[in-house]
């Protein structure tokens, strides 16, 4: 037997004979059980109910944020009820954003100051290093401010969300910037296998109809666009050269020619003669000149026809 259970019985028979001996002395009038059992009833105020006033006070200290979400509950009691129901919460899986619900604009507000949600909706991000905006990421972001701030969805949580992105698509650009550079390997390849010797020439007149053709702020988009079907790059297929490369050769024999395009009539004369002077000296010609010669012998047809 336990020292407990000892002192349970001897409380016991200690009440017995207090019992016994009032009820002999008093006439009956004092069975020792009721002067024992103490059936007054406990008195002692609930102590919750006893709090002091200033109860968010002390709980909340110097903190003012804890002070506002305090200065919600009615008492200590209804406090400490919602602790117990957003724990059960929790506990179950229905989380929730801490609102109450049917929360009123200044309990959003509150509650928004105080998880470092922006309350007017603008985000001041704070993003890794070495990641930056642009302007149209800027106000692609911003279109985005509205639906974060609905949901509630604080700086932090933002700043990270944004670097995520940036991130992603520099890699994305990455990548493609290697494919561009396998995909003119190939091209130009493929390009030099079919216009042998021509090859630099070809290309100069591929340029230099772009350059003509189009006003300077546009050439660069141009030959930087990108098939909307595959992604590639459009000058590094081998067919888009060969048709623009072409297209001079029918507008502009002379093009192949440096500024040949200006003073076409007379360029073309002189390299007539020069290749007259390689014939009669039997002389070879030198590289890249037969293309040059054949540019001058088409344009004086056309220019005679």
């Amino acid at each position: 037997m336990n020292r407990f259970n000892q002192y349970r019985i001897y409380r016991q028979e200690a009440g017995n004979d207090g019992g016994d001996a009032g009820g002999g002395g008093a006439g009956g009038a004092g069975d020792g059980d009721g002067a024992g059992d103490g059936d007054g009833g406990d008195t002692t105020p609930n102590w919750m109910q006893s709090a002091p006033e200033d109860w968010r006070n002390q709980i909340a200290g110097e903190d003012e944020g804890k002070l506002k979400r305090l200065s919600r509950y009615a008492d200590l009691g209804t406090f400490v009820d919602s602790s117990f129901q957003a724990h059960d919460k929790i506990r179950n899986g229905e989380l929730s954003s801490g609102l109450p619900d049917n929360a009123t604009e200044d309990q959003i507000k509150d509650w928004r100051e105080a998880n470092n949600v922006p309350v007017d909706g603008t985000y001041e991000l704070s993003l890794e290093d070495g990641l930056e905006l642009t302007d149209q990421d800027n106000k692609l972001i911003q279109s985005v401010f509205p639906v974060a701030l609905a949901g509630n969805v604080n700086t932090e949580t933002m700043s990270a969300i944004t670097s995520a992105f940036l991130q992603g698509r520099n890699e994305q650009v990455n990548e493609l910037m290697a494919q561009d550079g396998i995909d003119k390997q190939n091209s130009d390849q493929m390009l030099r296998d079919n216009w042998g010797g021509d090859y630099e020439v070809n290309t100069q007149m591929v340029n230099n109809l772009i350059t003509r053709m189009l006003p300077s702020d546009q050439v660069e988009a141009f030959m930087t666009a990108r098939d909307g079907e595959t992604g590639k790059g459009v000058f590094n297929n081998p067919a888009i050269m060969q048709m623009f490369a072409s297209i001079e050769r029918e507008l502009n024999p002379m093009s192949v020619i440096p500024n040949g395009g200006e003073n076409s009539n007379t360029t073309a004369q002189e390299i007539i003669a020069e290749a007259n002077k390689y014939q009669r000296e039997g002389t070879s010609y030198p590289d890249g000149f037969e293309a040059k010669y054949d540019a001058a012998l088409e344009y004086m047809a056309k220019n005679k026809g």
